[in-house]
């Protein structure tokens, strides 16, 4: 079959399609396993770490402008208001696979620079004050923590969350003294391992087609999204229902649905992980919505 394109057009009326620019998030990691020392120490005086993300684990497609990182500390945690660490964080690429010894903490791009506390649980948001592209290579993600203010009463009991990671991809150290570690073994304790903490990470990037148009239209779905085998479209009665990656090219052909208003579509093994794009057609009138496919 030959591929056919949609014809994108940038305007501001009559549009069909356009390229839309879109944030969207990536999870790395969703183990139970609990960690008091990556992707800091609440209580150390000064503490670091260094972890890795490899361009393989990322999904077909994900990458580009980084706005937010998180770590996800577990609801067991205890969560004394006050307690303050100031966090400088930095991120680079390389082409190395492990965390070693000569990691440097303080290398890359510095993303974050800001105090943070311990007052809740869950996704902790960290809102990159300088974005970082991630486009190629693996991501290394360095961060320096200094306890900044200790307030009457018992230390924070704080756990976060990890997942066993594909090689030595974490590493953490500690110091007891004001002095902030310059690599992983600069301190009074530290490892590398595979104890990689939970990562979510914000992208924005160029995610295709938008589904806004200026002109009437029919009104589709299609559900559930994310999906990792089929998704269910529904479409008005004699409609042309087509799939388009997010370059526009054509990939799928379900074909004229001439009485059936719900139409499954399975992608073949061929196909990647990525966003994708449903399009039906009833005479001069359409209707497009976004879905996202995970193996």
């Amino acid at each position: 079959m030959p591929i056919k394109t949609i014809n994108l057009t940038i305007g501001i009326i009559l549009l069909f399609v356009f390229i839309l620019w879109a944030d969207y998030e990536v999870i790395i990691g969703e183990g139970t396993s609990l960690t008091q020392s990556n992707p800091y120490d609440p209580i150390r005086t000064n503490s670091g770490s260094a972890n890795m993300i490899l361009r393989s684990e990322l999904p077909a497609g994900a990458g580009g402008q980084i706005l937010a990182i998180y770590f996800y500390m577990d609801p067991s945690s205890l969560n004394p208001s006050g307690y303050t660490k100031d966090i400088d964080m930095f991120m680079c690429q390389t082409t190395e696979t492990q965390i070693t010894t000569s990691t440097p903490l303080t290398g890359g791009t510095l993303v974050y620079s800001s105090p943070a506390s311990y007052d809740n649980i869950g996704w902790i948001t960290y809102n990159l004050s300088t974005p970082f592209h991630w486009d190629s290579d693996n991501l290394i993600i360095t961060m320096n923590s200094e306890l900044t203010y200790i307030p009457p009463g018992f230390p924070p009991d704080n756990y976060f969350r990890y997942t066993t990671a594909p090689g030595n991809l974490a590493g953490w150290v500690n110091r007891n003294d004001w002095v902030q570690p310059s690599t992983l073994t600069d301190g009074s304790s530290h490892a590398i391992n595979s104890q990689r903490p939970n990562i979510k990470l914000k992208f924005s990037g160029a995610i295709g087609i938008d589904e806004t148009r200026f002109f009437e239209n029919i009104s589709i779905n299609a559900f559930p999204s994310p999906f990792n085998s089929a998704v269910s479209i529904v479409a008005p009665d004699e409609s042309q229902i087509d799939i388009y990656d997010v370059d526009g090219r054509l990939v799928s052909e379900l074909g004229y649905q001439q009485n059936a208003r719900t139409i499954i579509w399975r992608p073949d093994a061929l196909m990647e992980s990525g966003i994708y794009f449903v399009k039906a057609t009833t005479g001069s009138k359409s209707d497009m919505k976004k879905v996202i496919y995970l193996k």
